[in-house]
């Protein structure tokens, strides 16, 4: 009997698809990307889930077909995509645009972590629809209409930095590409559009990066390669530093742990060992953090209703980035979670000009409380230069001998003191208990004054 008229028609299918797909893989003669879109695992977005999946609008595989908040605004795609067609006289957008972003499909489908279950063109429709929306808000988002609307675009904002909707940027290239040879433009791009679409990283990512990191982005010059919106401000963060960029590193991970950086608060550090702070230069950022004479030299940070998510999301990235040894935001974020726990640092750090923005001091603290427990510490063979510089501020720190009397006693006498100090107060409370009976039992019936006066004498 033949076995393969048994067989379940799903995996004689998966099958086919498998063996097809690997056998055009094998014939692309580009380089593979590396995997870019990922989808964040539950342990880093268990303390807060909607930081991470869009609550506007989906875009890509990930999210595209999946039911969520962000389906309502479908049809927001298909009118837009209508104003283009129009616009640019196209009359056939699957043989003008889809096509050509099918080409690239095989391609497209390795800078997914995720086995891509939909067919190449199912795939290359959902990319060029959720792609083109994506490229015309680039060329349209500025300032201006952030302010008219600040509340939607907010929302718009924080679902393209998600690490799980991201677009690839060969697919807003193609787009961009197709539309500037459609019907409605010269057949042949002209010098303008061709410096478009030849500097797209720069000209597009950048002018929204710029309204909304809340951090020093690197120079122009220094602009990393670009996989996708998310990457282009990572790197962009990362590569900010006063002399050149950072390498990029392959040394593998020894360790990932969720140990949070131990670092007094910033308040402490000032009151109790006269520690102070002052912010760094506009081209100096995290990898540039030093500590010189009791004071500590940090990147500005710039708050508002959109930094939480980005941030979240970034740091995100960081994490699942394959191959990389560091850690330099998770670092910097698990730096600033140990300095900022209550307002009061908060306060000192917008002093010192290191905090801006107009998110309110305890929206602050929240956010950094909340972040600490999603901070990853990367456990690598050498010591960063980062956690150097805290092994010393502790080692500073410590040595204050009003500090070194309060480790002494938490260390030897804290177990014992808290104890006693528990049973203390849980006989008081037995002998209170006790003379408030006996008060309102001598109040009812009558009874010795001295036991009156021993009551109040106890209670005072």
């Amino acid at each position: 009997m033949d076995r393969s008229s048994n067989s379940d028609p799903k995996t004689t299918k998966w099958v086919a698809e498998i063996s097809e797909r690997l056998t055009r893989q094998l014939e692309i003669q580009v380089e593979i990307p590396p995997v870019s879109i990922f989808l964040v695992q539950e342990t880093i977005t268990k303390t807060k889930p909607n930081a991470y999946k869009p609550q506007q609008i989906g875009f890509g595989p990930y999210h595209h077909f999946r039911h969520g908040p962000h389906t309502k605004t479908e049809q927001k795609k298909l009118m837009l995509l209508q104003r283009v067609l129009k616009d640019r006289k196209i009359k056939d957008f699957g043989l003008t645009v889809v096509d050509r972003v099918k080409k690239c499909v095989h391609v497209i489908r390795a800078c997914y972590d995720m086995f891509l279950q939909d067919d190449d063109d199912s795939l290359a429709w959902v990319l060029a629809i959720d792609g083109l929306f994506l490229l015309d808000l680039f060329t349209t988002y500025d300032r201006k209409q952030l302010e008219a609307d600040s509340t939607n675009k907010r929302l718009l904002v924080q679902d393209i930095m998600m690490v799980e909707n991201q677009i690839p940027y060969m697919v807003l290239k193609e787009i961009q590409e197709a539309l500037n040879s459609s019907p409605g433009t010269n057949t042949i791009p002209s010098e303008d559009e061709m410096s478009t679409c030849n500097n797209f990283s720069p000209t597009i990512f950048r002018s929204l990066c710029e309204i909304h990191t809340p951090l020093e982005l690197c120079s122009d010059s220094q602009a990393p390669t670009h996989e996708h919106l998310l990457h282009y401000m990572y790197h962009s963060i990362i590569n900010n530093v006063r002399l050149k960029p950072l390498p990029s590193c392959t040394e593998s991970i020894t360790n990932i742990s969720t140990n949070k950086i131990t670092i007094p608060s910033a308040s402490k550090l000032r009151v109790r060992a006269r520690f102070g702070f002052h912010d760094l230069l506009k081209d100096e950022g995290i990898d540039d953090i030093y500590m010189d004479k009791n004071i500590i030299y940090l990147p500005i940070i710039t708050w508002s209703n959109n930094s939480e998510v980005i941030l979240r999301n970034l740091v995100a990235y960081e994490t699942l980035i394959p191959g990389s040894s560091r850690g330099p935001l998770n670092e910097y974020m698990g730096l600033m979670c140990g300095l900022v726990v209550n307002t009061d640092d908060v306060k000192l750090l917008r002093e010192e000009n290191i905090i801006r923005g107009d998110l309110a001091d305890d929206e602050v603290v929240k956010i950094f409380v909340g972040m600490s427990s999603s901070i990853k510490s990367m456990n690598t063979n050498e010591k960063s230069k980062l956690q150097d510089m805290i092994d010393k501020v502790n080692k500073v720190y410590e040595s204050n001998p009003r500090i070194k009397a309060s480790l002494f006693l938490n260390k030897h006498c804290g177990s014992f003191v808290g104890g006693t100090l528990k049973i203390v107060a849980y006989m008081i409370s037995i002998v209170t208990m006790f003379m408030l009976s006996y008060q309102a039992y001598c109040d009812i019936y009558g009874g010795d004054k001295k036991s009156v006066t021993l009551l109040s004498y106890a209670s005072s």
